[in-house]
């Protein structure tokens, strides 16, 4: 019983959460998620453009977050913290361990009911459950996606004075 609730609690807390870890300092807000670029490289930002480094971000959820949604989440981070760029450095999908079909796509296991209730039926019910969980099945990894990046304020020179 104890390890079907640690199980429970393990697979509520590998998929439930984005954990964002900072380092830095911080600006002012920005109004809108929507004014943070993302950069893939330091060779996408715009001519002429000078980055500064507010500090270091980790991010990192379960197996019911795709990376586009960790990036998301990321995004509003940044514009909460006043930057108005977010440099990706590294995207991990990190094994956290293995899960039955069963467990993966909330079903219930084979045969886990008791038809009567005598000694005999329900010896057996005891019997299949530890003898299922005995069998090589095809076992699911599950993943962490952690990304790391960079909170930027970009900004972008005057072009008129370099016109002249």
């Amino acid at each position: 019983m104890k390890h079907l609730i640690a199980a429970v609690f393990a697979a509520i807390f590998l998929t439930g959460c984005c954990n964002i870890e900072y380092a830095g300092k911080e600006a002012a807000p920005l109004k809108s998620e929507k004014d943070v670029v993302l950069y893939f490289s330091d060779k996408q930002y715009p001519r002429g453009a000078t980055a500064e480094v507010l500090g270091d971000v980790k991010a990192s959820a379960g197996t019911n977050w795709t990376a586009q949604q960790v990036q998301a989440k990321l995004r509003v981070f940044a514009a909460e913290k006043g930057a108005n760029g977010l440099l990706i450095e590294k995207i991990e999908r990190i094994p956290a361990g293995e899960a039955r079909p069963d467990q993966i796509k909330n079903l219930p296991a084979k045969s886990w009911t008791v038809s009567d209730n005598s000694n005999s039926a329900a010896q057996y019910f005891r019997d299949d459950m530890i003898n299922y969980s005995k069998k090589p099945e095809v076992q699911e990894e599950i993943y962490r996606i952690v990304i790391y990046g960079k909170l930027l304020k970009v900004s972008q020179k005057m072009q008129e004075k370099n016109a002249k």
